[in-house]
């Protein structure tokens, strides 16, 4: 009676056993433990796989838990990676897809820009003529210069040429012997053009506007 060892060592030793097994197939898992289908403590990847059917854990679930079998959580096993993130090729189609568009969409916005700009530029050319002519016939002589025209009130200001920037690189077209009204005594300007010497979208200068 004295030899007989108690049944609750017998019980205890056994879970430290198989408790040293896990931990060791956690810390160097192998293809019978990576292939394993047991229940995870954790529900994390890389947590250990515990076989709660054993008959040394059967009854005992509490000792199923602990720091033992929570410092293997969180270990990948080996040869798997991480879903999270993006690839370098798919970062290299996303960048290409994006550069392509870019090419596409740029010419396009810039060719709206220009017809914008030679918009305004006929608009312009159109409404400084026009006061141009009626000045002529209420002064009876044509303007000296585009100040003239602000002087008078028929311009708040003299517009902006939008290919220059500026509203003194108008060029200003004097004919002294070309009279616009028969009641007219003294010669002036009698056009005005673009002081741009580019090229519309149609191949011409803007100066022959």
């Amino acid at each position: 009676m004295g030899d007989r060892v108690p049944t609750a060592s017998l019980t205890n030793r056994k879970l430290l056993e198989t408790v040293r097994a896990r931990l060791q197939s956690c810390r160097n898992p192998g293809p019978s433990s990576l292939s394993s289908r047991g229940p995870r403590l954790g529900g994390g990847r890389g947590t250990c796989t515990s076989d709660l059917s054993s008959p040394a854990l059967r009854g005992h679930p509490e000792r199923s838990e602990g720091p033992a079998f929570a410092s293997c959580a969180g270990q990948a096993p080996r040869g798997t990676w991480p879903s999270a993130g993006f690839t370098l090729i798919e970062l290299i189609i996303v960048i290409s897809i994006m550069l392509i568009l870019i090419s596409i969409a740029a010419p396009i916005y810039r060719t709206s820009i220009i017809r914008s700009r030679e918009a305004v530029l006929r608009d312009n050319l159109f409404t400084m003529r026009a006061l141009i002519d009626q000045y002529t016939v209420d002064k009876q002589e044509a303007p000296q210069s585009l100040q003239d025209l602000v002087a008078e009130g028929y311009l708040r200001d003299v517009p902006v040429d939008p290919f220059t920037g500026a509203n003194n690189t108008w060029e200003e077209v004097y004919e002294s012997d070309v009279v616009t009204n028969p009641d007219q005594t003294v010669s002036g300007i009698t056009d005005v053009r673009s002081g741009s010497s580019l090229r519309s979208l149609n191949g011409d200068l803007y100066s022959s506007w």
